[in-house]
């Protein structure tokens, strides 16, 4: 008797009534005779049925497992550990950071703990003790208070208290936006994306650096296979651009994918790069470069369309809806174009025209002097986020 059946197309499993038949064909052969009272109310049959319920029950429990050990089928644990034959693992959660910059009196003590708010009010936490030297500077990382995604934008902070002695906190660079732990659907959708193109080349390499860098958010790769530098990079190398994730891990992960012999070129670390050790103990240099963000700041006219209600709330939900849109539709590079933003825009009812000008920025701290209705090129290094407070709805 085999209860379960294993085919190209998965497992199934036969019924109850099917596995009680066969043990009775299965007792009649073992004991002889069709005369043996095999009925449900007999204690022989009794002990069969007994006995098809519990393969039965064991083999519903082979089916759900098996079940679970798939793409579409898993949750939970079970992502982790379907994935875990994929070579995938679940990223987790990770804090925001930054490096300030705090201009000061000389000698000034900052202490660790000390509460820093970002441009939208966020707090940030100082990691260590510093003081402020002759020069009148002193550098010291901050972590936000919140797990999870927290505006990093380079700009003038501010002191959640004052300190005597301190004059100014500045983001000079852009940090690290961290991330909440990867969910299920983001999980089976980066696994759907997972390259495996040979070895060593383009698409494996940004699939590798994805997969083993916590709290990075964005990857690109780009090669110079020509005996001459182009675009900045020398010949016969690769550039790394990252956003997000720790600089040891970034360089272990670019070691570990690159090309043997090839130069991982790059402007985050200055000098060689960053050192990796190899299994051996020795010394390799890697480096890569930063991804950034610019600033998306958009003027919205719109007209009343008289057959369909126009909420109350429109310009929040009109807000609202372009900052969902944008944050898939501007990856690295890519440009902005005004009327694609008409397609959010039109998400809210009650709206018969729709006039889009556009700008962009590039510090989170300017504003622009001019709005455009043309295409916006932007740089490989760069992606616009759009915010509700750069977002601008008139009604006319």
């Amino acid at each position: 008797m085999t209860p379960i059946i294993i085919t190209d197309k998965g497992i199934s499993i036969k019924s109850f009534n099917e596995i009680a038949q066969e043990l009775r064909e299965d007792w009649i052969t073992a004991f002889g005779g069709e005369t043996i009272d095999l009925s449900s109310s007999s204690p022989d049959g009794l002990e069969i049925d007994l006995k098809a319920k519990e393969i039965r029950s064991i083999s519903e429990l082979v089916q759900a497992v098996a079940s679970k050990l798939t793409l579409e089928g898993s949750s939970g644990v079970w992502v982790d550990i379907f994935m875990s034959y994929r070579g995938i693992t679940r990223l987790g959660a990770a804090y925001s950071y930054v490096y300030l910059l705090f201009t000061g009196s000389n000698g000034t003590v900052i202490p660790e703990g000390t509460l820093v708010n970002n441009l939208f009010n966020d707090q940030f936490s100082t990691d260590s003790e510093i003081t402020i030297g002759i020069e009148g500077t002193a550098y010291v990382r901050a972590t936000s208070l919140n797990i999870g995604p927290v505006d990093v934008s380079k700009g003038t902070w501010s002191l959640n208290q004052s300190i005597a002695g301190v004059s100014s906190v500045v983001v000079e660079d852009d940090g690290v936006i961290g991330r909440f732990e990867e969910t299920d659907a983001e999980i089976k959708a980066r696994a759907k994306n997972t390259v495996h193109d040979g070895l060593a080349t383009l698409p494996t390499i940004k699939s590798y650096i994805e997969n083993n860098v916590t709290g990075i958010t964005s990857v690109s790769v780009f090669e110079n296979e020509t005996s001459s530098t182009v675009n900045g990079r020398p010949p016969h190398s690769i550039e790394v651009m990252v956003l997000g994730g720790s600089d040891e891990e970034i360089a272990r992960a670019i070691y570990k994918s690159k090309p043997a012999g090839i130069k991982a070129y790059g402007t985050h670390i200055e000098g060689d790069g960053y050192l990796v050790l190899d299994s051996n103990g020795g010394p390799h240099y890697v480096n890569w470069s930063t991804l950034n963000t610019a600033y998306l700041w958009i003027n919205v006219a719109i007209t009343h369309y008289e057959e369909e209600i126009l909420p109350d709330n429109y310009s929040e939900l009109i807000k609202q809806a372009i900052v969902e849109w944008a944050k898939k539709e501007y990856t690295f590079g890519k440009d902005v174009i005004p009327l694609r933003i008409c397609v959010p825009v039109y998400s809210v009812d009650g709206i018969e025209d729709v006039t889009i000008t556009v700008a962009v920025t590039y510090n989170s701290e300017a504003t622009p002097s001019q709005y455009v209705n043309t295409k916006i090129q932007i740089n490989d290094a760069f992606a616009v986020i759009a915010t509700t407070e750069r977002i601008a709805v008139t009604l006319s």
